[in-house]
Protein backbone atom coordinates (compact mmCIF):
# COMPACT_ATOMS: atom_id res chain seq x y z
CA UNK A 1 0.00 0.00 0.00
CA UNK A 2 2.89 2.37 0.74
CA UNK A 3 4.23 1.93 -2.79
CA UNK A 4 0.89 2.87 -4.37
CA UNK A 5 0.47 5.89 -2.11
CA UNK A 6 4.02 7.06 -2.84
CA UNK A 7 3.51 6.79 -6.61
CA UNK A 8 0.16 8.57 -6.30
CA UNK A 9 1.58 11.42 -4.23
CA UNK A 10 4.59 11.92 -6.50
CA UNK A 11 2.53 11.79 -9.69
CA UNK A 12 -0.29 14.01 -8.49
CA UNK A 13 1.90 16.59 -6.77
CA UNK A 14 4.14 16.89 -9.84
CA UNK A 15 1.18 17.35 -12.15
CA UNK A 16 -0.51 19.76 -9.74
CA UNK A 17 2.67 21.87 -9.79
CA UNK A 18 2.78 21.71 -13.61
CA UNK A 19 -0.86 22.85 -13.64
CA UNK A 20 0.16 25.95 -11.68
CA UNK A 21 -0.78 24.86 -8.18
CA UNK A 22 1.98 26.80 -6.50
CA UNK A 23 1.14 27.45 -2.87
CA UNK A 24 2.30 24.96 -0.28
CA UNK A 25 -1.19 25.10 1.21
CA UNK A 26 -2.80 23.98 -2.04
CA UNK A 27 -0.20 21.26 -2.63
CA UNK A 28 -0.82 20.10 0.94
CA UNK A 29 -4.54 19.87 0.15
CA UNK A 30 -3.73 17.71 -2.88
CA UNK A 31 -1.56 15.45 -0.70
CA UNK A 32 -4.13 15.20 2.09
CA UNK A 33 -6.97 14.46 -0.32
CA UNK A 34 -4.93 11.54 -1.62
CA UNK A 35 -4.25 10.34 1.91
CA UNK A 36 -8.02 10.38 2.32
CA UNK A 37 -8.84 8.28 -0.78
CA UNK A 38 -5.83 6.17 -1.78
CA UNK A 39 -5.75 3.68 1.13
CA UNK A 40 -9.45 2.92 0.63
CA UNK A 41 -9.09 2.47 -3.14
CA UNK A 42 -6.08 0.17 -2.75
CA UNK A 43 -7.31 -1.95 0.15
CA UNK A 44 -10.87 -2.48 -1.12
CA UNK A 45 -9.80 -3.22 -4.72
CA UNK A 46 -7.17 -5.70 -3.54
CA UNK A 47 -9.73 -7.31 -1.23
CA UNK A 48 -12.18 -7.56 -4.12
CA UNK A 49 -9.44 -9.18 -6.18
CA UNK A 50 -8.79 -11.75 -3.47
CA UNK A 51 -12.49 -12.55 -3.11
CA UNK A 52 -13.64 -12.28 -6.74
CA UNK A 53 -10.52 -12.55 -8.91
CA UNK A 54 -9.45 -10.18 -11.66
CA UNK A 55 -12.98 -9.17 -12.57
CA UNK A 56 -13.73 -8.16 -9.00
CA UNK A 57 -10.45 -6.30 -8.72
CA UNK A 58 -10.90 -4.27 -11.89
CA UNK A 59 -14.60 -3.59 -11.26
CA UNK A 60 -13.85 -2.34 -7.75
CA UNK A 61 -10.89 -0.33 -9.00
CA UNK A 62 -12.92 1.50 -11.65
CA UNK A 63 -15.76 2.29 -9.25
CA UNK A 64 -13.45 3.36 -6.43
CA UNK A 65 -11.28 5.52 -8.71
CA UNK A 66 -14.44 7.28 -9.93
CA UNK A 67 -15.40 7.87 -6.31
CA UNK A 68 -11.92 9.19 -5.54
CA UNK A 69 -12.15 11.65 -8.45
CA UNK A 70 -15.48 12.91 -7.11
CA UNK A 71 -14.34 13.08 -3.46
CA UNK A 72 -11.08 14.84 -4.29
CA UNK A 73 -12.88 17.20 -6.67
CA UNK A 74 -15.28 18.13 -3.88
CA UNK A 75 -12.33 18.83 -1.58
CA UNK A 76 -10.66 20.99 -4.22
CA UNK A 77 -13.89 22.90 -4.88
CA UNK A 78 -14.31 23.61 -1.17
CA UNK A 79 -10.69 24.36 -0.25
CA UNK A 80 -9.05 25.66 -3.44
CA UNK A 81 -11.71 28.02 -4.79
CA UNK A 82 -9.39 29.55 -7.37
CA UNK A 83 -9.42 26.24 -9.27
CA UNK A 84 -12.06 26.94 -11.93
CA UNK A 85 -12.73 23.28 -12.73
CA UNK A 86 -11.92 21.25 -9.62
CA UNK A 87 -13.42 18.01 -10.92
CA UNK A 88 -11.42 18.18 -14.18
CA UNK A 89 -8.37 18.97 -12.05
CA UNK A 90 -9.07 15.90 -9.92
CA UNK A 91 -9.69 13.73 -12.98
CA UNK A 92 -6.42 14.90 -14.56
CA UNK A 93 -4.41 14.22 -11.42
CA UNK A 94 -5.96 10.80 -10.89
CA UNK A 95 -5.55 9.77 -14.53
CA UNK A 96 -1.89 10.79 -14.47
CA UNK A 97 -1.10 8.94 -11.24
CA UNK A 98 -3.04 5.88 -12.41
CA UNK A 99 -1.08 5.85 -15.69
CA UNK A 100 2.21 6.31 -13.83
CA UNK A 101 1.40 3.45 -11.48
CA UNK A 102 0.31 1.22 -14.35
CA UNK A 103 3.53 1.83 -16.29
CA UNK A 104 5.74 1.34 -13.23
CA UNK A 105 3.91 -1.88 -12.29
CA UNK A 106 4.53 -3.26 -15.77
CA UNK A 107 8.16 -2.14 -15.89
CA UNK A 108 8.97 -3.44 -12.43
CA UNK A 109 6.66 -6.49 -12.63
CA UNK A 110 4.99 -5.59 -9.33
CA UNK A 111 1.39 -6.27 -10.24
CA UNK A 112 -0.18 -9.14 -8.34
CA UNK A 113 -3.21 -9.21 -10.65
Amino acid sequence: MAYGLTVTLIGELLLAAILKTRSLRDLGIVALSNLMTNPLVVSVSVGAGILFGKTGYFTALVLLEAGAVFAEGAVYRALIPEKNHPFYFSLSLNAASFALGFVLDRLLHLSAV
